[in-house]
């Protein structure tokens, strides 16, 4: 019996030590798989990045790997602690990171329900792996964009 309840101790311990999910401001769940240590995101920024966006059982609504084509976007101001956008500022170009961001308090600042597919999910999930950032120059408000970096995006931008 005290065998059983060491060994109980010991694998409830070991579980304990794997779960590294931190927790970040308004109730963003986060895990960071792999950082590169690179300089974090910061507003104004443009990245380049794979990311799937699933719910609370794991399905599937979106995955930028699947289809091939990595999104770029602009990184934008955070509407509240915990958003999508404040989580985009704890990893920089090279990190991979899970993304748990609560649904009540995104719906509470968007003024928005849930959509049909979270309805009855407490978070949403962003699982991101960032490809490349072009940081903003605070000098002069312009993008720098390294001349063997060029080509990298579609033409319509």
């Amino acid at each position: 019996m005290k065998k059983s309840l060491v060994i109980l101790f010991a694998a409830t311990l070991g579980l304990a030590a794997c779960n590294t999910e931190k927790k970040g401001p308004g109730g963003l769940l986060y895990t960071i798989h792999h950082s590169e240590g690179k300089e974090k995101i910061k507003e104004g920024d443009i990245i380049k990045m794979n990311f799937i966006i699933k719910n609370d059982k794991d399905s599937v609504f979106y995955s930028s790997f699947e289809n091939g084509v990595p999104q770029v976007f602009q990184a934008q101001k955070k509407m509240y602690a915990g958003d999508q956008q404040d989580a985009l500022t704890l990893i920089g170009e090279g990190d991979s990171a899970t993304f748990k961001i609560n649904l009540d308090t995104l719906a509470f600042y968007t003024k928005q329900p849930k959509g049909e597919q979270f309805k009855n999910d407490k978070y949403q999930t962003f699982v991101v792996k960032i490809e490349k950032v072009f940081k903003k120059n605070a000098n002069e408000g312009r993008f720098y964009f390294p001349k063997k970096s060029w080509g990298i995006f579609p033409s319509r931008l």
